[in-house]
């Protein structure tokens, strides 16, 4: 799920939220960032200066860190929404237009096919899962305690609905397990400060029963990537990576790796033998290596960021997967919203070998957000309409009213056929 700008503010969680203390000359999150970028020379915190300073008031400062991005040569482009301008307004039209041009220069050949629109504009679904041995697809709603599936061989097109009665009251990842037919469904409550825990929901979708497993009280429990044997969650609000057993059915969620770098994970995706996580958090992606003791005990042995060309960066990325070497993610949350697709150089290197950017300014695109690999083709959510959403999870009124949920598909094998959702 995509980080609300005063949520990018708080990824140090020592300091005061930026939007409440916008008369301070400089606020701790503006210090902090400003020291990890003098530590790192990491663009993507440079383009977070930007954001907060913009934030804030400081438009000027916000400028200077976009000029310095032109200067760079930052890839990613700008989110117009992710600034305000009112007295710079006119100095930073060029600016930006310097940036979206350095991606469009940027920009690799071939765009998503339209895969599948859903029908139901209210859903507002996060996060959607696909059963391939009967062609249903799963998509969880961010205003109730709704999971829609749809048949694509029913020729109604009508969608049917799972209410989970352990729902905790919204869902966000969703992952269909094929070996043993279960929907993997993470489930937060709307307030996520209060008392009421998130949990992970398992459903059996032959019969439609559930079981879940609890997760820690104040956790947002957000994506989540499973093996044969374990599933592995984000928590994006206290920054860390969970595990639950697979195979014991009263398996609890514990704490697999926490480290004061990792902050807002959000995407991860598993390597096939599960002795590897891919977890993208507002900076880049993390590499987690894993070892799998005599007793099945999953532990984590330290994690790496991946570096990529100069220009790119694979910080703010929700959804993110692995298909053979390449690993491609949605970002939403950092420059354009886009997909980046990188070829994983090797088993110990974490230099990726390229990277390309595609379905910049997509058409279809209100917030893209996450999606599920099929055939070759990662089919992803386009518009999410997310942003129609007040903090209660009510629609906004003084938003555009939500779309129809367009699935995009892309060919990550590059064989030149379309990306349609279809039975298998």
């Amino acid at each position: 799920m995509k980080a609300a700008l005063c949520t990018i503010s708080l990824l140090f969680l020592a300091c005061t939220p930026v939007c409440a203390v916008a008369e301070e000359a400089e606020h701790p999150t503006i210090t902090r960032l400003k020291a990890l970028h003098e530590d790192t020379d990491d663009l993507a915190v440079a383009y977070y200066l930007a954001r907060v300073n913009n934030l804030v008031g400081h438009e000027g400062a916000a400028l200077d860190w976009l000029q310095y991005l032109v200067a760079q040569k930052w890839r990613m482009g700008v989110d117009p929404t992710d600034f305000v301008w009112k007295s710079h307004a006119a100095a930073a039209g060029p600016v930006i237009d310097d940036l979206q041009e350095l991606m469009r220069s940027a920009a690799s050949p071939g765009t998503s096919d339209t895969s599948l629109v859903l029908p139901n504009e209210t859903l507002l679904p996060e996060s959607v899962a696909f059963d391939p041995r009967t062609g249903t697809l799963y998509a969880g709603s961010l205003r109730e305690n709704l999971i829609e599936f749809l048949r694509l061989a029913d020729p109604s097109g009508q969608p049917g609905s799972l209410q989970p009665a352990d729902g905790r009251g919204v869902f966000y990842g969703l992952k269909y397990a094929t070996d043993t037919g279960d929907l993997w469904a993470l489930s937060n409550p709307v307030d996520l400060a209060g008392d009421v825990p998130p949990a992970v929901i398992i459903v059996n979708t032959a019969d439609n029963t559930a079981r879940s497993i609890d997760g820690p009280v104040g956790a947002e429990l957000n994506d989540l990537c499973l093996t044969s044997s374990h599933a592995f969650v984000t928590d994006s609000r206290q920054h860390k990576i969970f595990v639950a057993s697979r195979e014991n059915p009263s398996a609890m969620l514990t704490e697999l790796y926490s480290d004061e770098d990792i902050r807002y994970p959000n995407g991860i995706s598993c390597t096939v033998d599960g002795t590897r996580l891919y977890i993208g958090d507002y900076r880049s992606v993390i590499r987690l290596d894993l070892a799998v003791g005599s007793d099945g005990e999953v532990g984590a042995q330290g994690h790496v960021r991946l570096k990529t060309p100069a220009g790119i960066s694979l910080g703010g990325l929700d959804g993110l997967y692995l298909w053979q070497d390449t690993l491609v993610g949605v970002q939403n949350a950092l420059g354009a919203p886009k997909i980046v697709v990188t070829q994983l150089a090797g088993d110990d290197t974490v230099q990726v070998k390229n990277a390309e950017l595609h379905d910049l300014f997509h058409p279809a695109y209100r917030i893209p957000t996450t999606g599920f690999i099929e055939g070759g083709c990662l089919h992803y959510i386009a518009s999410s309409s997310m942003d129609a959403l007040k903090p209660d999870r009510s629609l906004d009124p003084d938003v555009a009213a939500p779309v129809p949920s367009t699935l995009l598909g892309f060919n990550l094998g590059k064989t030149g056929n379309k990306c349609i959702l279809t039975v298998r």
